[in-house]
């Protein structure tokens, strides 16, 4: 039997349009969802120590199990996680809903990375987005970082 190939990304972008345009409250609806999603990382059976230790499989995560981006980079340091993408998935579809509907991008960054947490021993002291860096007319490239502590 032929193995038929599918680049699954086009659907992913019309699908996750479609998705922004239907919710009342793109931002805060998107964030939920993808915390449930990041919430899927709690399912495995591994607690980690450290948000260090957390850093390195949530990379893995996204990039191996989730696919998101063609490269990423995930580092903890002196409570401020940076998040490094190249090749989003979902930033050519963030960019059309932002033109075209003239209304802030919603990125999933931070649902995800607020449901993985859980897999970190102690109780989140502090979650909170900090900055996003884009280069100027670049799409799917960014560098995002969260102040995090846990206790």
């Amino acid at each position: 039997m032929q193995k038929i190939e599918f680049d699954s990304e086009p659907l992913l972008q019309e699908f996750q349009f479609a998705l922004l345009c239907s919710l009342k409250d793109p931002k805060r609806e998107l964030n939920k969802a993808c915390s449930v999603i990041g919430e899927r990382f709690g399912d495995i059976d591994i607690k980690f120590s450290s948000l260090d230790e957390f850093a390195n499989y949530f990379q893995n995560f996204l990039k191996d199990y989730l696919n998101i981006a063609d490269g990423v980079s995930v580092k903890y340091e002196n409570h401020v996680l940076t998040i490094d993408i190249e090749g989003c998935k979902f930033c050519p579809a963030n960019t059309k809903f932002k033109i075209e509907k003239k209304q802030g991008a919603v990125c999933p960054l931070g649902g995800l990375l607020r449901g993985a947490l859980k897999n970190v021993d102690g109780k989140i002291k502090l979650f909170r987005w900090k900055a996003t860096e884009k280069p100027p007319e670049t799409v799917g490239v960014c560098t995002t970082t969260y102040e995090v502590e846990i206790e």
